[in-house]
């Protein structure tokens, strides 16, 4: 069966460099754009994108994490199987597809938003401390 040529309408280069991504966030995002349907749905157990990839299953969930936090990929059934590519970096057969997809999204998640990058940083930030306010404590009842 042959591929799918999908129309995608955002240049995401952009956007990515930016975000400044940790770690195998870029590949894993690299890698389930290559492999979504139309419309940005990928079916993916983490253990065979981690294979694909030939990273550790953990920098997998991490790279999920990062990837979620940017609001680029979703879990739309909050399991590990399948991910849902940001409606603007999913890849549609039409372009009337995408503008449909697009129009329907959350204002806050659309990449063209003026405070989208410094939202995601503002975002980041939050876990940040959350987590390093989870290490502190988690020290503290070990030292106490």
């Amino acid at each position: 069966m042959a591929a799918d040529v999908l129309y995608t309408p955002v240049n995401l280069l952009g956007v990515v460099a930016e975000l400044n991504l940790p770690g195998q966030a870029n590949r894993v995002l690299w890698m389930l754009m290559e492999q979504q349907e139309a419309g940005g749905r990928c079916v993916f157990q983490q253990a065979k994108l981690a294979e694909k990839l030939g990273i550790s299953r953990s920098s997998i969930t991490v790279a999920l994490a990062a990837l979620d936090t940017a609001r680029l990929v979703y879990r739309p059934d909050g399991g590990y199987k399948s991910y849902q590519l940001n409606p603007m970096i999913s890849g549609y057969r039409t372009p009337a597809d995408a503008w449909d997809a697009i129009e329907a999204m959350n204002p806050d998640d659309r990449l063209d938003d003026d405070h989208f990058i410094t939202n995601y940083k503002t975002r980041l930030a939050g876990q940040n401390a959350a987590r390093d306010d989870r290490r502190r404590r988690t020290l503290l009842s070990i030292a106490g």
